[in-house]
């Protein structure tokens, strides 16, 4: 008898320690669709049941961005009851689509959950002209230069412009004047009404044939994607990219380190004196030595000076040679002071770019 009064009683302890409260969650998303910034906050309110045999509490709601607020019942919640939590959206600054993740935690089970909530805002003007400055018709870019830094030549490297779309169509995006070393794609290829974009821009520097300071610029056409013509949507900007490409010297082996050519000039600063503006050109030169022990290569010799002509005759310099590097100055690209700058880049390992001022004074007479 007190066998079985002690198995009977060891069986509902049993029972009474596996209860446990579990949450089951009527919905585990909400679509707040499309609604304007201006609308302010949007809240939703998801329910949830406890089919457990045991009471259950919420412990923490823990949202994944500070743009989405939650409160929730408190207090424990017995078995067959129903408890609700609620999530509010800021789209304040925020346009375009949004989906945010939100952690639920009780104490029963499970003890994390899921929800999730999204929904496309139509940003306000002030925002988007905030956002998105510059405009292709009805897509809007956060910027138009795109300043790739140093890569090394050989290597890739890509850049991104967020993309809105402001207007009531559908659009995509034509590209023209590409150079061949760069590539451009928008994603996704359409944008619907009110929803973003990214305009991806790719480097790829082993297919460009400039050393240093690398500039070019391409157009982007905004089109209507389908039968739609409305004109306001239509329209076309210019993206402007900088890079500058160096040289690989890491994989140089210890005997081409040791063997390596040495450039060095001749000044640092060519000063043309005093120049009648309006004479015509004024001419002076510079050198470049090789004093290394193999063949030193002028990559490139470039000013970003309108007014400043370069000419040589070779881009091979063997060791113990030098080469004239001749300049022409335009006095009149000039105001009143001449002061430009030469870029000179070769294979020198320890020096592959110099620097050489152009200086000078313009005079009437």
């Amino acid at each position: 008898m007190k066998r079985c009064l002690f198995i009977t009683l060891s069986m509902l302890l049993g029972i009474v320690a596996n209860a446990e409260g579990v949450a089951t969650w009527l919905q585990t998303s909400h679509d707040f669709g499309t609604f304007k910034e201006e609308t302010g906050k949007v809240s939703c309110s998801i329910k949830m049941v406890n089919t457990g045999d045991s009471d259950i509490r919420i412990s923490r709601v823990q949202p994944t961005c500070g743009c989405t607020a939650s409160s929730y019942t408190l207090g424990a919640i017995v078995p067959g009851d129903t408890a609700s939590v609620t999530l509010t959206y800021d789209p304040k600054g925020r346009p375009g689509k949004f989906e945010k993740d939100v952690y639920v935690y009780t104490d029963g089970s499970p003890k994390k959950s899921i929800i999730t909530i999204k929904g496309n805002v139509i940003g306000s003007p002030a925002t988007i002209q905030e956002r998105y400055p510059i405009s292709a018709g009805g897509l809007k870019l956060s910027r138009r230069i795109i300043p790739f830094g140093e890569i090394v030549k050989g290597k890739s490297r890509t850049q991104f412009i967020n993309v809105y779309n402001q207007s009531e169509d559908s659009l995509t995006a034509h590209f023209s004047n590409l150079p061949s070393y760069i590539e451009a794609e928008m994603v996704p290829h359409i944008v619907k009404p009110g929803e973003q974009a990214t305009l991806t821009v790719t480097l790829h520097t082993q297919s460009c044939k400039e050393w240093g300071l690398a500039q070019e610029r391409f157009t982007m056409e905004t089109l209507p994607a389908g039968n739609v013509s409305k004109n306001a949507t239509a329209g076309i900007t210019n993206i402007d990219i900088t890079a500058i490409l160096t040289e690989n010297f890491s994989r140089l082996s210890e005997k081409e380190r040791t063997n390596k050519p040495i450039a060095a000039l001749s000044t640092e600063k060519v000063d043309f004196g005093e120049i009648n503006k309006w004479e015509g050109k004024a001419n002076s030169y510079f050198e470049i030595s090789n004093r290394g022990k193999s063949k030193l290569k002028i990559r490139r010799i470039y000013t970003l000076d309108e007014g400043v002509g370069i000419a040589f005759k070779k881009d091979e310099i063997k060791p113990g040679k030098s080469i004239k590097i001749e300049l022409s100055v335009l006095p009149e690209k000039f105001s009143k002071l001449i002061n430009a700058k030469v870029i000179v880049i070769t294979n020198d390992p320890d020096n592959p770019q110099h620097t050489v001022r152009l200086v000078g004074l313009l005079t009437d007479k």
